[in-house]
């Protein structure tokens, strides 16, 4: 099951997110451009443990964490 994350923009900026697990550890790690309107990226988390994860999305002068539970 993926994970989508959407970003709303309304300029054009870099983007990173970033996927850790409970314990601070960087599971995935991507960046991507934003062009003046939505972007989104997908993490695939069928390779995920069931447990709790965090995202955290920078760019745009801005930082946001979210907490996310696997459950297969």
């Amino acid at each position: 099951m993926p994970l989508f994350v959407k970003i709303i923009s309304t300029g054009t900026d870099h983007y990173s997110a970033i996927l850790r697990d409970i314990q601070g550890r960087i599971i995935n790690q991507t960046q991507f451009e934003v062009i003046d309107g939505l972007g989104n990226i997908q993490f695939n988390t069928s390779t995920l443990s069931n447990g709790v994860y965090f995202v955290t999305v920078i760019g745009g002068n801005q930082r946001k964490t979210k907490k996310m539970m696997v459950m297969h």
